[in-house]
């Protein structure tokens, strides 16, 4: 027992547990990192071969978003039938995001295109006003397809929902998908021999953005 007027030090508080809580969290070593690209890498390619077909390529885009997601989460890709099931889960809504993707890339690209020959009036105004409305789709279909990827790579319609919530709500997560996507299909133009590994690269761009934001498997 102290005598009294003496003060009683507890510990817990002191200098040492200040370092303790304040130590960064260990990164991963290169090991650790080169094991994630070669993932990425793989899926890359698997996801180019499992397009080929291009009726397939919703549901390759789906199983991508799907595999993505589960490795954000675990620092690993799902096992190997756990991605067939989901890519022929995807098949059907996957031909049906397809045709909606290209039916709306059609009619932004005609548009561009007309404004730019001058053949629409309103110059460069609406030339910019195109353009944006471009990015903003873009970024639009990059959250869809990171919704997909969060629900098991399923759920296109309702993943459209989501993503247009979040773009009222937070207007700079859908610009900086978009700018993920600018960003992979330039480096694809300028180092073709990188097309075959940048779909997972991509898809792990749009991920990290969207969970950077917050942006989780809605509850």
């Amino acid at each position: 027992m102290a005598a009294p007027g003496t003060t009683v030090r507890r510990p817990g508080r002191g200098a040492g547990s200040r370092e303790h809580s304040n130590e960064a969290a260990p990164r991963p070593d290169w090991r650790e990192t080169l094991a994630g690209a070669a993932d990425l890498a793989l899926l890359g390619l698997v996801l180019l071969i499992a397009a080929l077909p291009v009726v397939t390529l919703g549901a390759a885009v789906s199983t991508g978003s799907y595999a993505v997601d589960h490795w954000c989460a675990h620092r690993s890709l799902p096992p190997a039938a756990a991605m067939a099931r989901a890519f022929g889960r995807g098949l059907v809504p996957g031909l049906g995001a397809l045709a909606a993707a290209l039916a709306g890339g059609a009619v932004l690209w005609l548009d561009l295109s007309a404004v730019a020959r001058g053949t629409v009036p309103g110059g460069p105004a609406a030339l910019a006003g195109t353009a944006l409305v471009a990015v903003a789709a873009a970024g639009l279909a990059g959250l869809t397809v990171v919704r997909v990827g969060q629900a098991g790579g399923a759920g296109w319609v309702g993943a459209v929902g989501s993503a247009w919530r979040t773009a009222l709500r937070a207007p700079g997560v859908p610009l900086g998908v978009a700018g993920v996507l600018a960003l992979t299909g330039l480096v694809g133009w300028l180092m073709p021999v990188a097309v075959p590994v940048l779909g997972g690269v991509g898809l792990l761009g749009i991920h990290v953005v969207a969970r950077r934001a917050g942006w989780r498997a809605e509850q």
